[in-house]
Formats: structure tokens, sequence, C-alpha cells
């Protein structure tokens, strides 16, 4: 097949594909939102571990630091004191949300154990059905992402981060104000 043949078909793919209703967007996404560094972060509303709920687009203004993490999970394990030292740092303009991957947990309260153990007190949304993770599509954990105040993903970081690495992170973040 020559190649003007084959950009042909994959031309009329792609514009039935779009005519369709696809997209090149997470599903559930709005407009703008893209789980990649210079896009709009998706907005989730989901409940954390008090049953209160968490909606991401309600920290605007703020620096955010959002993890992905799992109570079982040895990385993140290992980054969990580092962040509790940026959390106890009490950074102007800086929320931390640690989303638990709860649809891979044993239990809520298995999570809720754990982080009181640790001395861990940053607000940790329930993602009980994975689709938080897939909106930002996290295929491994640890993984952050480092939102600017108007929304914006800045930074994205796959696997454990160490307390200066997170503080330059959002010291970079801050900075796009």
């Amino acid at each position: 097949m020559n190649l003007n043949r084959y950009l042909s078909y994959a031309m009329v793919a792609l514009v039935a594909v779009l005519l369709l209703g696809g997209s090149l967007r997470p599903a559930g996404a709005r407009a703008g939102e893209r789980p990649e560094v210079g896009y709009r972060a998706p907005d989730f509303q989901v409940l954390d571990l008090e049953g209160r709920p968490v909606r991401l687009s309600d920290y605007r203004g703020d620096v955010v630091f959002l993890n992905f993490w799992a109570s079982w999970c040895p990385p993140c394990k290992a980054e969990m004191p580092e962040i509790r030292r940026l959390h106890e740092e009490g950074l102007p303009d800086l929320t931390i949300l640690g989303v638990d991957l709860t649809n891979t947990e044993a239990s809520p309260e298995a999570v809720a154990r754990f982080m009181a153990a640790g001395g861990y007190r940053w607000r940790v949304p329930l993602d009980t059905d994975g689709a938080v993770a897939r909106a930002y599509n996290v295929i491994s954990i640890p993984t952050s992402f480092f939102i600017d105040a108007r929304g914006i993903i800045r930074s994205k970081v796959i696997g454990p981060m160490t307390y200066p690495a997170m503080k330059a992170e959002y010291e970079r973040t801050l900075a796009w104000r």
C-alpha cells in the first residue's frame, strides 16, 4: 500500500471518530481538561475519609499537590513521611490531596488506620471506583500532579518523590501565579 493511500485511510478514520462524537480526552473530562502538563486539571468530586465531599475545583487559588497512592504500595509508603514533612511545613497556599485508590484497598477503614498510625493529617479523597485515577491516566502509583492556582497542571511525577523534590515542584508551580 502506498503512503498516500495509507494517509487517506488514517484521515478518514480520524474524521469518522470525531464526527461520531469521539474524543481525545478521558471519559468524563470537560472541554479544556486533560491530565497533561499545560492543561486544566480534570475536576472531580468524591468523598474523603470523613465522608465529606472533596471537589478539586474548590481549591482554585491554591497550589494543589495531587498524589495518587494506596496503603499497600511500598513506594507509596516510603513517600508518605516525605509528604508529611511538606505538610507540616505549612507552606502558604498549598493544599495536599492524597487520592487513595480505595478500590484496591481492603476497606476505607484500613486506609484511615494507616493514616492515623503514620500521623498523616492531609485530606484523603477516596477513589472508590477508580474513576479519578482513570481521569488522570494513572497507570502506576505513586503518581503526583502539581496544579497551579488557576487549575493548570504544571508537572506530573511518576514514582515516589523526596521532600526536596516536592518543595521544588511546589515553588515552581507557585511561580505560575
